[in-house]
């Protein structure tokens, strides 16, 4: 198969354990643009969470921000990115699981919209996060600001049970929202009908592609719907096995630069 387009989740996959991208998978990278391949990065991260990597890349096509709630095209000489999809939680939604959360549960809350990040306080878990993104969030009363501004993403940080039973509650009270966990220790709560999958879609409507000609690498759960729309779906060797099962292929780990053995078996 020919392919064309090649959707890379970053977090395990794009980034080794080190959160870098290797000099091996970066060359790999650059090569795509010879061949006029898009490489377009899936992450649930912001944009300003994901432009850093298209810098480092040097390449600018679109992105898949908060796995799919927010489609942007590639960046444009004014600086401007065309929104092409946007879902955002509504006010109704975010203040009902802000309310199951609030009296039950140990974990820390955050919302994001678009390009900005907004959290109550500089906690442990907060910290971690802007250490990981070297993004600083917009300090405020999270129950006045969600009554106010549309929210792309709801973080839910804590203990890996404290997630585990909080993901069960809100699917079992929300069960149209899209809940799932990034990490263990991360719970992403997005509107109805967002997935990795469907913003794809958008992306290959963009691109004029069909699904056929289109690969797609990942390494966790959240990458599974993404790995099954593509044409050839690719999990990373470090991806658990509950993710590989639903791969077309294995490749090697991130820190075994698995992302450049795809790159260089099927686009080179």
């Amino acid at each position: 198969m020919n392919y064309k387009i090649l959707f890379s989740d970053i977090d395990g996959t794009l980034l080794n354990s080190k959160s870098q991208i290797s000099q091996e998978t970066l060359k790999a990278i650059r090569s795509l643009r010879r061949s006029n391949i898009p490489f377009v990065l899936v992450s649930a991260r912001m944009p300003k969470g994901i432009e850093p990597y298209q810098n480092q890349i040097g390449t600018h096509e679109a992105m898949i921000c908060f796995s799919g709630a927010l489609v942007l095209g590639p960046l444009q000489s004014n600086g401007h990115r065309e929104i092409i999809r946007n879902i955002p939680l509504s006010s109704e939604e975010i203040q009902c699981v802000y309310s199951l959360i609030q009296p039950d549960y140990d974990i820390t809350i955050s919302f994001y919209n678009k390009d900005e990040w907004y959290a109550e306080a500089l906690d442990e878990a907060i910290l971690q996060e802007s250490g990981i993104t070297s993004i600083q969030p917009n300090l405020c009363e999270l129950k006045a600001m969600i009554k106010k501004v549309e929210m792309n993403k709801m973080l839910c940080i804590g203990n890996p049970k404290h997630i585990e039973y909080l993901q069960a509650d809100i699917s079992k009270h929300y069960p149209k929202l899209t809940v799932y966990k990034s990490k263990s220790t991360y719970l992403e709560i997005m509107a109805p009908q967002v997935s990795k999958s469907s913003a794809m879609d958008k992306i290959l409507e963009y691109y004029n592609f069909t699904r056929d000609i289109t690969v797609a690498i990942g390494d966790y759960y959240n990458d599974i719907d993404m790995l099954q729309n593509a044409g050839l779906g690719v999990a990373m060797g470090n991806a658990p096995e509950d993710v590989k099962k639903y791969a077309d292929e294995i490749t090697a780990s991130n820190d075994e630069d698995g992302l450049k053995l795809i790159i260089e078996k099927y686009f080179c």
